[in-house]
C-alpha cells in the first residue's frame, strides 16, 4: 500500500464518519420537528384555563369592598370563590355600612 492509497483510505473514513454523524443529526432534527408539531397542536387545542393548573402559577388575593351590599354579597363571594386559580384568597372589607357584620 502506497502513501497515496493510505491518504485515500483516510479520506474515505473521514467522509464516511461525516456522513454518519450528519445523518444521525438529520434524524434527530426531523424527529424533534415532529415532536414540536405535536406540541403545537396540543397547545392550540388546550383551553385557556388549563394554564392555571400549574402549581407555579401565583395565587390571587381579591379585596372586595362592601358598602350596603348585604343583599348580594353572598352571591358575589361565591362567584369569586369559583375563580380558576390554584390559590385564591377573598377578603371582604366592610367599609362603613350598617348591614354587614
Amino acid at each position: 500500500m502506497s502513501f497515496g492509497d493510505g491518504l485515500l483510505l483516510i479520506g474515505w473514513v473521514v467522509l464516511g464518519y461525516y456522513i454518519l454523524v450528519n445523518g444521525v443529526y438529520l434524524v434527530v432534527h426531523v424527529t424533534a420537528l415532529y415532536g414540536l408539531r405535536d406540541d403545537i397542536k396540543k397547545q392550540t387545542t388546550r383551553t385557556l384555563f388549563q394554564q392555571f393548573s400549574s402549581p407555579f402559577f401565583p395565587g390571587v388575593t381579591v379585596v372586595v369592598p362592601a358598602y350596603n351590599e348585604e343583599a348580594v354579597i353572598v352571591e358575589n363571594v361565591q362567584s369569586l370563590l369559583n375563580l380558576n386559580y390554584p390559590e385564591t384568597e377573598i377578603i371582604v372589607v366592610n367599609d362603613g355600612s350598617e348591614g354587614l357584620c
